[in-house]
C-alpha cells in the first residue's frame, strides 16, 4: 500500500499521504517500514520545487534520526528564493 499511495501522489503531493507514510514508516511490519520510507522518497522527488519540500524534509530528518538513534547536529537555514 505505502508503493501505490506514493505513485498517486508523485506529481501533486498530499500532506494526508505524506502523514499516513510518515506513520506507516514506523510499523512493526519491516517490510511495511522500508516500503513507507522509500514511498516518502518517491514523493519527495516529485515535490523537489513545491511548498511541501519543508515538511518532507522534516519527515526524513525525524526518521533519519530514530533509524540512527542521535539527534541532528543543526536544522539547515532556510532560503528565500
Amino acid at each position: 500500500m505505502p508503493l501505490a499511495l506514493a505513485l498517486l501522489n508523485v506529481s501533486k503531493p498530499d500532506i494526508n499521504a505524506m502523514d499516513t507514510l510518515s506513520r506507516l514508516s514506523h510499523d512493526a511490519d519491516s517490510e511495511v517500514a522500508q516500503s513507507a520510507i522509500l514511498a516518502l522518497g518517491i514523493i519527495g522527488a516529485g515535490v523537489w520545487l513545491q511548498s511541501s519540500t519543508s515538511r518532507h524534509a522534516k519527515l526524513r530528518m525525524h526518521i533519519a534520526v530514530q533509524a540512527s538513534g542521535t539527534r541532528p547536529v543543526a536544522q539547515p537555514a532556510q532560503t528565500s528564493g
